[in-house]
């Protein structure tokens, strides 16, 4: 889509306005793209500065999480980078408290996530240790295998 734009400009400020508007056009072009490559590097400095996959709240990105989001839109909310949970586009955010949240991305954006909350049962409000909360699949929790396949309506 961008591309297209760009190529727009292009051609119109030739056909326009001669050598002039083409030299404006493509200003404007390389303006545009290195604004949007300062943002970048300004978001994934930031998220360099956290370890990988450690954010402040589970609850607080699962609230600002919407259907179509950019995964960069995600790393900025989260403050972090997520961990690779699968070999498919899934990704991967646990808080200080065990609760843990699963972005699946298609595309670069948002489709569905699920979130496995700690037990509020549990005494003195303690995470469980892995091995209680763990599925008959090694490796993953026992909430995210009922989650699996439900998309939540934002």
């Amino acid at each position: 889509m961008t591309a297209i734009a760009v190529g727009s400009a292009v051609i119109y400020g030739w056909w326009a306005h001669g050598w002039q508007g083409l030299a404006i056009a493509v200003s404007a072009a390389g303006l545009w793209a290195w604004f949007q490559f300062r943002r970048d590097r300004r978001l994934l400095e930031q998220a360099r500065a956290r370890p990988a996959g450690q954010i402040d709240s589970v609850v607080m990105l699962q609230a600002h999480l919407a259907h179509g989001m950019e995964m960069a839109e995600v790393v900025a909310l989260a403050g972090c980078l997520g961990r690779a949970y699968s070999a498919h586009d899934d990704w991967q955010w646990v808080d200080g408290v065990g609760n843990e949240i699963v972005v699946t991305f298609r595309r670069g954006v948002v489709v569905r996530w699920a979130v496995a909350r700690v037990e509020a049962d549990t005494p003195f409000g303690l995470p469980l240790p892995p091995a209680a909360r763990d599925s008959g699949e090694p490796g993953t929790p026992a909430q995210f295998n009922a989650l699996k396949g439900q998309q939540r309506t934002a």
